[in-house]
């Protein structure tokens, strides 16, 4: 099966919210931005506006921060073709509370703030699809985020249930903090599991 180039699956992801017209294309595709980071290359820092809006094509993100004993925590992780932005900082303009960084070298395709304003006035209906993926990654923040109630290794159990990739991809110490536990723990509980 023929790979899709990055626009080619961007617009497949958009057409699951909402049906995307030839001039919707036409017009979205030369302001989307080719821009690619390194594996450890911070996307956005804390203290930064969230400006872009992101479609990831290869490699791997997390969204994580600093807690009160300067430990580094990890909230969240994004695979290829998916969307992804600070989004309170993006909607409100206020400084992001966490950092965004790439875990593998990345390639993503960016759309700009006033570029999505752009697109809401020459094409209402794209509010549509804006609004499903901001939904798309509200919801999916939520529902991967690993729930305090389970024990770590019925958390950790959960999560190679439902994102196995993560598992293979995703080093032992953000996985950890991921879950809420120490990378000891967590390499205790795949040690245990494989016996």
């Amino acid at each position: 099966m023929k790979k899709l180039n990055g626009a080619e699956a961007l617009f497949l992801q958009l057409e699951t919210f909402y049906e995307i017209s030839r001039e919707v294309r036409h017009d979205l595709l030369p302001l989307l931005e080719e821009k690619n980071f390194l594996k450890n290359e911070v996307i956005l820092s804390r203290g930064n506006i969230s400006e872009y809006v992101y479609f990831l094509i290869s490699g791997c993100v997390r969204f994580n921060y600093l807690n009160d004993k300067n430990e580094d925590i990890t909230t969240f992780f994004v695979l290829e073709d998916e969307f992804f932005a600070n989004s309170s900082s993006f909607l409100t303009g206020e400084p992001s509370l966490i950092n965004i960084t790439a875990i593998e070298p990345t390639e993503t395709l960016r759309l700009h703030k006033s570029q999505v304003q752009l697109m809401y006035s020459k094409h209402p209906d794209f509010e549509k699809v804006a609004r499903g993926i901001i939904e798309k990654t509200l919801v999916g923040t939520v529902l991967r985020s690993p729930p305090i109630i389970l024990s770590a290794e019925e958390r950790y159990l959960r999560l190679l249930e439902k994102n196995p990739e993560f598992v293979k991809r995703i080093p032992v110490k953000y996985l950890a903090t991921y879950l809420g536990i120490h990378p000891n723990s967590l390499s205790r509980i795949r040690r245990d599991m494989k016996l």
